[in-house]
């Protein structure tokens, strides 16, 4: 079940709690709602190995629980690690900008060789 919650947070819908280097777990979830639009929801814990925290975010009408509700919890779970002393936000955004051009120059270098067309000998 443990491991469950830790994919839900590390590539499925919980994807917008994680904390940057913090393993975690959690589950996102949508109620109906009868009256309106769905209820959204989050519950997760960190860190994954000794949990410290537990939470719990409800929006009532919100929608989509990792739309909405997973987004206000990694929030939290940031400024909790930040005061602990266990997250820097500064760094994770100079490792996310580090990436987002890394991933730029690669597609303009597919760009680039895709306009060059390639002869390939063929046996006969």
């Amino acid at each position: 079940m443990r491991e469950g919650m830790r994919e839900v947070v590390d590539g499925g819908t919980g994807w917008r709690a994680k904390v940057w280097r913090i393993s975690g777990g959690g589950k996102t979830g949508t109620a109906q709602n009868p009256h309106g639009k769905s209820h959204a929801w989050y519950m997760g814990f960190a860190p994954f190995e000794e949990p410290e925290i537990a939470i719990c975010v409800l929006v009532e009408n919100g929608g989509s629980g990792g739309g909405v509700a997973a987004p206000i919890a990694g929030a939290f779970l940031r400024k909790y690690f930040y005061l602990k002393g266990k997250y820097d936000y500064r760094a994770e955004r100079k490792w996310r900008a580090m990436i987002a051009k890394r991933d730029s120059l690669r597609k303009a270098a597919e760009a680039d060789s895709a306009s060059f067309p390639v002869e390939v000998p063929l046996d006969e």
